[in-house]
């Protein structure tokens, strides 16, 4: 079994007013906790328990509502939480077995508490993967609270499009539809474009060498949903922030790439908002730039600018170009002549918006014993269908 953290959770209300800590003995440097003869805890590490839940006013440091552990409280191993400006929270668990979705009322009682694979997901293998480290369904995940016609609502947008709404003031699941979707996806194109503008003033999203930091890169998964969204919405006034982000250079990982012909081993270097960008431009009916949404750095050094091989970009005669590749091609052959592809899933997929045979993606399925091409395959436009394309960006 696979470690899993548990760190404590510190969340702010929309209007800052609130500060609800989640906060366990497991993560103090000192904890009370601590067992040299635990073995098993020892070996496993992680698995941090006995959360307790506490709001705050933020001005005073009043408390608000504060919930403890017992003996009988479901509410354990949170990894993600809400709180909003009256004081209602949502909190996601995840476990190796399970994961669950609570809201607590304003006195910190439950007031709705869900199984999120059965209940929320059907059961649907596509949207809740299981792992060594438990079931993963909310990443790159937003939820927001919103009101309608005086109703509170609180919603949670996966990654894949799926909206899962809670009525707030009667503590149970709803269908967003007619007039409370129509409030709901006001508010997420609100928080979406603000998201965006404050991505343009960020830096960190023009470098390379960022050190790792968690807090920052839940900001990042952030703006990725802010700019799949506007894809996804249709939401034209996000295009002069999705061509500014193209420009970022922030990198999400990198794997092995594939030898140069003069015998160099490479790293593939994938960057992490480039892709998202480059496809929903394409949903709003804008060609993007055409910057490199993956690059190679040689294998013997770590990824950065300096170590960046040159691959062709931003190339504007890209359907012509397309209809060179053959199978006598190699991976360096096809970047040469085509640049790095836009999605990297099964295939390489490169995407063409305005063509005179329409809109589509062109494929290309490589051999996996050798570098050559095996198929090669001209598709509909792969970004029709945003929300399966999303899990490979």
């Amino acid at each position: 079994m696979t470690q899993i953290d548990y760190p404590d959770l510190i969340r702010v209300s929309p209007d800052g007013r609130l500060r609800l800590e989640v906060r366990s003995p497991d993560n103090d440097s000192e904890s009370p906790r601590h067992d040299p003869s635990n073995r098993s805890r020892n070996l496993w590490g992680g698995f941090q328990s006995d959360f307790s839940f506490t709001t705050y006013r933020t001005d005073t440091d009043e408390i608000l509502w504060q919930r403890k552990p017992d003996s009988d409280d479901s509410l354990i191993a949170p990894c993600d939480a809400w709180i909003g400006n009256d004081g209602h929270a949502v909190v996601i668990t995840r476990d190796p077995f399970f994961s669950n979705l609570f809201a607590l009322n304003a006195k910190g009682e439950t007031i709705l508490h869900r199984d999120v694979s059965r209940d929320i997901l059907n059961n649907d293998e596509s949207e809740f993967h299981w792992t060594s480290a438990g079931p993963h369904w909310n990443e790159k995940g937003v939820g927001l609270f919103f009101q309608h016609d005086a109703i509170r609502y609180w919603c949670f947008r996966t990654c894949r499009g799926r909206q899962v709404l809670v009525n707030l003031d009667c503590g149970d699941l709803e269908s967003a539809k007619g007039a409370v979707n129509r409030s709901l996806l006001l508010a997420q194109g609100d928080w979406a474009l603000q998201t965006l503008q404050q991505a343009a003033l960020d830096p960190r999203l023009q470098t390379s060498d960022v050190d790792y930091d968690p807090i920052f890169y839940d900001e990042v998964n952030r703006i990725w949903a802010a700019a799949l969204w506007c894809g996804m919405d249709g939401i034209q006034d996000a295009i002069t922030h999705l061509e500014q982000l193209e420009s970022s250079t922030l990198l999400d990982g990198y794997t092995f790439g594939w030898t140069m012909p003069e015998g160099e081993k490479t790293l593939l270097v994938s960057l992490a908002l480039v892709p998202v960008a480059q496809m929903s431009l394409r949903c709003l009916g804008r060609e993007p730039a055409g910057r490199s949404a993956y690059w190679l750095c040689r294998q013997d050094s770590e990824p950065s600018s300096q170590s960046r091989i040159v691959v062709p970009e931003c190339i504007n005669d890209r359907p012509h170009r397309l209809q060179q590749i053959n199978s006598n091609m190699s991976r360096h052959d096809v970047v040469q002549c085509i640049g790095m592809r836009d999605v990297d899933s099964f295939y390489w997929e490169y995407d063409v918006l305005f063509d005179k045979d329409g809109p589509y993606t062109v494929r290309i399925k490589w051999n996996r014993s050798a570098d050559s091409i095996e198929q090669i395959d001209k598709s509909p436009p792969g970004w029709f269908d945003i929300a399966s394309r999303s899990t490979w960006l």
